[in-house]
């Protein structure tokens, strides 16, 4: 496919209605599908603050959203604040990468994030890993490099499970056979991992695999509160979901490459086994942005357009 520039993102006036929670939706060019009993509510008016708000999660864990992933390698979530006024805590929250093997949704790569007291604890795991680093990061510079068993637990400080912060999940399987969980902070915390003190904005858990791991079918995202008031439940924001489409550039705190819908596209899995961008019936102009490619990188994932813009910066 032909890159060329994208002119600057278009500030579409697409004007909502009264938000009505529904079971399922596309938001950023992707399937999203309720779990359990949450609901899925789309907020914003326009794409530069489109947003998917994931209401009614309850104390059973099974509350959430599974997003549809066509044949990427993975999925870089951002979580903001929610809107809803009022709503129970959430105590704990899972973000599992799954691929199809056989027919059947198998699980590759899993983030668990518990809230104890005012901390919260994260741990990640990847079955059949042959071991497990855990990088820690205090902007651009690495402060923490070591190998732990997988499912070591990483203590944040002074941070809530709910407060502003990106996740991703994928498969780098360019430069070695891995599979990474990535979480970035707004702020600088304190952490802590089996007991050591370490200060960062960031944690990468690097898991070394036998074979490259194959490509994603869904992500999944599920909460739990500590109870269920009368007429309020949990509630998360998903402000922004990339699908994540190559090898990170320069250091390893970074994230991969990855495929941002713009405006008009949606984003499924083409015969080849690459990705497809079609338009989504909204009859918006089709545009993808390809980001974190260096001039002159190729694509990875191999795309098939039906009238899309691509930007490769």
């Amino acid at each position: 496919m032909r890159r060329s520039s994208l002119a600057a993102p278009l500030a579409l006036a697409a004007s909502l209605a009264a938000a009505t929670p529904t079971l399922a939706a596309v938001v950023h060019g992707l399937q999203h599908t309720a779990r359990g009993g949450a609901t899925l509510t789309v907020t914003g008016s326009g794409f530069a603050d489109r947003a998917l708000e994931v209401g009614n999660l309850g104390s059973s864990g099974q509350d959430g959203v599974a997003i549809a992933l066509p044949g990427s390698n993975g999925v870089s979530v951002t979580f903001g604040t929610p809107f809803a006024p009022l709503h129970e805590p959430i105590i704990h929250r899972d973000l599992a990468l799954r691929s199809l093997v056989s027919g059947t949704p198998v699980t590759h790569l899993e983030l668990h994030a518990d809230q104890v007291g005012p901390n919260c604890v994260m741990g990640a795991s990847s079955p059949g890993a042959l071991s497990m680093r855990v990088d820690i990061w205090d902007g651009d510079q690495l402060r923490y490099s070591v190998h732990h068993p997988p499912g070591t637990p990483v203590t944040f400080t002074t941070v809530s499970i709910e407060e502003p912060m990106e996740q991703a999940a994928y498969k780098n399987g360019c430069c070695c056979n891995c599979n990474v969980i990535l979480i970035k902070l707004t702020r600088s915390v304190g952490l802590q991992i089996t007991g050591v003190p370490v200060t960062g904005t960031g944690v990468v858990f690097t898991f070394e695999m036998g074979a490259d791991p194959p490509p994603a079918s869904e992500a999944v995202i599920r909460c739990a509160t500590s109870s269920v008031s009368e007429g309020a439940g949990g509630a998360m924001l998903l402000s922004q979901v990339l699908v994540t489409t190559g090898s990170p550039p320069g250091t390893p705190g970074t994230l991969p490459a990855s495929l941002d819908v713009v405006s008009g596209a949606l984003l499924s899995a083409s015969p080849s086994g690459g990705i497809s961008v079609s338009p989504d019936g909204t009859r918006n102009p089709v545009a993808v942005s390809l980001n974190g490619l260096p001039p002159g990188e190729p694509v990875i994932e191999p795309l098939q357009s039906a009238g899309a813009t691509l930007d490769a910066d």
